[in-house]
């Protein structure tokens, strides 16, 4: 029985095609540029390198640059939600599912809140928000991650249920045990979710619809 939801929030909450993320990516750039006087060119290799290393800027800032990693995801998660449109049907959703609700996140409680203030979606519908600082850090990169979740709420991976829109972060919440749903645009047949849909309105609805939550 499923008695945890679990929500990744950019990208699955709402559509990647947004832009939020674009804008995000440019602000780490704009951070390192301010924060080490180094041109955008340099910047953007900088970028390049943690990614290439760690799969996620924010897990190398420290221990390579020195720099907070705090600091860091409070300035280039603070994007504009202009381009996100209010999603009502998700509000009543939510409403109507009886589990306990959490959003499992690497970025910031406050990037999570000026994204559910702009969907017109309640906070208080969600028991938490497991956000990087809550995790220590410890990003969504290995299953450790989701280990430190589970063990942080007392949940049952076998009694939840994860909804992400990255396929490499849905393979390593099936390894701990969680049932997975891939939100993605371009979500198809050839991914290792137990289950998939182009956003999270239709997911919760057929999810709902079938008795599977």
């Amino acid at each position: 029985m499923i008695k945890n939801l679990i929500f990744d929030l950019d990208g699955t909450l709402y559509p990647e095609s947004s832009g939020l993320e674009d804008e995000c990516q440019q602000r780490v750039y704009d951070f390192f540029v301010a924060k080490l006087n180094i041109s955008m060119d340099k910047a953007q290799q900088i970028s390049e390198n943690l990614l290439s290393k760690y799969h996620y800027e924010a897990q190398g800032v420290e221990s390579e640059l020195g720099l907070s990693q705090a600091e860091f995801l409070e300035y280039c998660c603070a994007v504009s939600t202009d381009n996100l449109a209010v999603n009502t049907e998700l509000q009543e959703l939510l409403v109507s599912l009886p589990q306990k609700k959490f959003i499992f996140t690497d970025s910031t409680t406050s990037h999570v809140n000026d994204v559910l203030t702009k969907l017109k979606v309640d906070r208080t519908l969600f028991d938490d928000i497991y956000d990087a600082e809550k995790g220590k850090f410890a990003y969504k990169l290995n299953p450790a991650a989701f280990n430190a979740f589970c063990d942080y709420y007392q949940i049952d991976p076998k009694e939840g249920m994860l909804f992400e829109d990255k396929e490499k972060n849905i393979v390593l919440a099936k390894s701990v045990g969680f049932k997975t749903v891939l939100i993605n645009e371009q979500a198809d047949k050839n991914t290792s979710a137990d289950y998939y849909f182009s956003n999270i309105n239709q997911a919760l609805e057929f999810l709902k619809k079938e008795k599977l939550i």
